[in-house]
């Protein structure tokens, strides 16, 4: 029943072609999605289904309304990202909840890691002032140094691994220094992820026992700060910068109404929509890349070989203009389909086929849990973005580094 009800709604979203229908449709199918994924296929499914919930509402005229073609196209995406995690695997699952081995050794190695981040971060502050009250000082900071900066996030997902408890401020010293340079999505991503590795190993350890625990308020407080590090950021930004419309002047302009609901969810729809708007131009406008012989998929990647290259971004930046100078980003549907056209959604399967397994891995290992946080995060702001970043691949490459440390590395002898 569970894979007869998609191909079902999909059948209809097929045949139909009125928004609010389809859109209603894409709502059922996200919470059906819900419903019958595993605990830790979960958090990527609430993600997504937040996202476009909120992105393909058509109440604005925020780089345009989106089209039934489109809402149809993002319903078929989604299908084709999320239905891989609803598959069953017979997996025995790890739930011996222990701390990973050698993990002084692992501490010191992280509280040098942070020496080095926060000395970039004085750097900056030094040479180009307090960038958290004007964020668009953060576009001048080079790349390696923002590299530097931002390395530090992944160490998030593994303060549970590492500390048994006390774990707010090491958490807090991992985020700060992201805080400050104004890196607000990063910063979300990275509590995030500690707090889905605190959430499944706090959930193992209630398995474990027959004594009922308190409820854990831990995880709404994050919840809350994740929430107020985007919100309050957002009206930062717009009041602290001359270029940009106030949020007042963004409802007059833009919105179909105005209501209070509005100011609640304009932090997320504006970022939301900006993706969505874009893929919609270049679905509904059949616009191709024209000016990277690469896909801008990958484009990223290549900007860290020597030579002058346009990021994805900039591509995108030059064909629709942008307001700080720097690049777009049309989300994952949008970066893929500029390239790849329909063939975008083999990639989507294949994408939710990768995520599956690195699942089963999790639930099979329990200290391979941060590395599975990891993948969520990078696929949350990979599906957000549209392009694949270095920084992705870095972001793996440190967390499997102290995985193998905590897992397999035996560094002192007893």
């Amino acid at each position: 029943m569970k894979y007869i009800f998609p191909i079902l709604l999909s059948l209809i979203c097929f045949l139909i072609d009125n928004y609010v229908a389809i859109y209603c449709l894409f709502f059922i199918l996200t919470a059906f999605t819900c419903y019958n994924c595993n605990k830790l296929e979960r958090p990527f499914v609430f993600f997504i289904t937040f996202y476009l919930v909120i992105a393909l509402l058509n109440i604005s005229t925020w780089r345009g309304y989106t089209d039934v073609y489109t809402l149809k196209l993002y319903f078929f995406a989604f299908l084709c990202l999320c239905t891989p995690l609803m598959l069953n695997f017979k997996v025995k699952k790890d739930y011996r909840v222990r701390l990973g081995r050698d993990k002084n050794f692992v501490l010191f190695g992280i509280l040098l890691h942070l020496s080095i981040v926060y000395l970039c971060v004085f750097y900056i502050y030094g040479t180009k002032g307090p960038v958290i009250l004007n964020q668009s000082l953060r576009f001048d900071v080079p790349t390696a140094i923002e590299y530097i900066i931002k390395s530090a996030l992944p160490i998030a997902a593994l303060v549970p691994l590492v500390k048994a408890k006390k774990h707010f401020v090491l958490v807090s010293i991992i985020v700060l220094p992201a805080i400050l340079m104004g890196y607000r999505g990063t910063s979300v991503l990275a509590l995030i992820s500690y707090l889905v590795t605190l959430w499944y190993i706090n959930g193992c350890k209630e398995k474990l026992s027959d004594v009922k625990r308190k409820k854990n308020y831990t995880y709404y407080f994050l919840g809350l700060i994740c929430f107020l590090i985007v919100f309050t950021g957002f009206y930062l930004r717009r009041t602290g910068n001359s270029e940009l419309a106030t949020v007042d002047v963004l409802i007059d302009i833009y919105f179909d109404y105005n209501s209070p609901f509005l100011y609640l969810i304009i932090p997320f729809y504006l970022g939301f929509k900006e993706t969505v708007g874009l893929s919609n131009q270049i679905i509904s406008e059949s616009i191709t890349n024209t000016i990277n012989d690469y896909p801008l998929f990958f484009a990223d990647l290549f900007t860290i070989l020597p030579g002058e290259r346009l990021a994805a971004g900039q591509t995108l930046g030059q064909i629709f203009g942008s307001v700080e100078g720097g690049g777009l980003t049309p989300g994952l549907l949008g970066g893929l389909y500029i390239d790849y056209g329909l063939y975008t959604f083999l990639f989507l399967i294949g994408m939710g086929v990768l995520f599956k397994l690195i699942i089963v891995k999790a639930y099979k290992n329990l200290l391979f849990i941060p590395v599975y946080t990891l993948f969520l995060t990078q696929y949350i702001h990979l599906f957000h973005r549209g392009f694949l970043k270095p920084e992705y691949l870095t972001s793996l490459v440190i967390i499997v580094f102290y995985f193998s440390m905590l897992n397999k590395i035996k560094i002192y002898k007893k």
